[in-house]
């Protein structure tokens, strides 16, 4: 057996609930409204707006975009002076850094678990301090464990 699926879009006129034919689409003050209206009421609309529409002037019909914030140009980039690096953060990070990779050596040196990345498990972390006292372990890695 044959099965043919049919979808049917009854539109209705938006002021009198009559069948309406066409939808009309306005745009006031920077909002787009569509009407659907019967052919009537779609050619009194534009009966109306009509002395409206000769006296203005045509504007792109897509939305505004945002505005972005402007792209430098080569003239900006030759004179502006570049921000120097931070080198103490710089230096803490990479300290931060080595201290992470010594605490996995470590702790793969010891036969605990760890992965090359992410969190170090606590008991690792406690298990480290307990055998380096004098070790640096880094804050974050110590609130990321909870015992900061």
């Amino acid at each position: 057996m044959a099965r043919k699926v049919v979808t049917y879009i009854e539109m209705t006129d938006d002021f009198d609930g009559c069948p309406a034919e066409e939808t009309v689409e306005l745009a006031i003050d920077g909002m787009v409204y569509e009407l659907d209206l019967s052919s009537v009421r779609a050619k009194e609309i534009r009966e109306l707006l009509h002395p409206y529409q000769e006296v203005a002037h045509d504007k792109w019909r897509q939305p505004p975009r945002p505005k972005k914030k402007p792209k430098s140009t080569v003239a900006q980039a030759l004179t502006e002076v570049p921000k120097p690096r931070d080198s103490a953060s710089y230096a803490a990070k990479m300290n931060d850094r080595k201290a992470r990779v010594t605490i996995r050596a470590w702790a793969e040196a010891n036969g605990r678990p760890t992965a090359r990345t992410g969190k170090i498990a606590t008991e690792t972390l406690q298990a480290f301090m307990e055998a380096n006292p004098d070790a640096y372990v880094p804050e974050t890695t110590l609130s990321e464990a909870g015992l900061a």
